[in-house]
């Protein structure tokens, strides 16, 4: 329950 953990996901749709 890291907020690194949330954040991972949301990155992964904005490669760029």
């Amino acid at each position: 329950m890291n907020a690194e953990a949330i954040e991972a996901p949301a990155r992964s749709e904005v490669p760029r």
